[in-house]
């Protein structure tokens, strides 16, 4: 199997290790949160020439990181600039990925995987753990109001 994303969907992005989403809290911070099902917590993803932009349904903001210059550490955040990502199918679990800075071995990493809601997100170099692999699945659609922002500044 592959990973199996189509560009212009809907997607939760799940941490294989804890089974936390991306979560953009009311404050726009990003980190790992249960899976309550608000847009803020649902992404669309789309390729574009040179990888793949991933935005927040309800922010309307962008999947990126805190530096110019991306290393180790770098704080994943959204922004209103569109950011390009590398999305690899994971070497053990093939249909999950890797969510990657291009031109770098830098991975988006749950903070030691952790279950806690406002866990910290960001970049690290690639290793085995699972907490730098992420299931896409399928959005809710259409938007609905009632799953706004349904928890507060972690």
């Amino acid at each position: 199997m592959a990973l199996n994303i189509s560009s212009g969907s809907r997607y939760f992005i799940v941490n294989t290790q804890s089974g936390t989403v991306i979560d953009v809290a009311s404050d726009l911070k990003v980190n790992g949160y249960k899976r309550v099902g608000g847009d803020n917590q649902q992404w669309d993803i789309t390729y574009t020439e040179g990888g793949w932009l991933i935005k927040n349904v309800q922010f309307g903001k962008y999947l990126g990181i805190s530096d110019g210059d991306p290393k180790d550490g770098s704080v994943v955040r959204i922004s209103s600039d569109a950011f390009i990502w590398h999305l690899w199918p994971d070497t053990a679990q093939v249909t999950a990925g890797r969510i990657c800075v291009p031109s770098t071995a830098l991975n988006v990493d749950l903070d030691k995987g952790s279950f806690d809601n406002g866990t910290d997100i960001n970049v690290w170099g690639r290793h085995e753990g699972w907490n730098q692999v992420w299931r896409f699945e399928k959005g809710i659609y259409p938007l609905d109001s009632r799953r706004k922002l349904t928890h507060h500044t972690s």
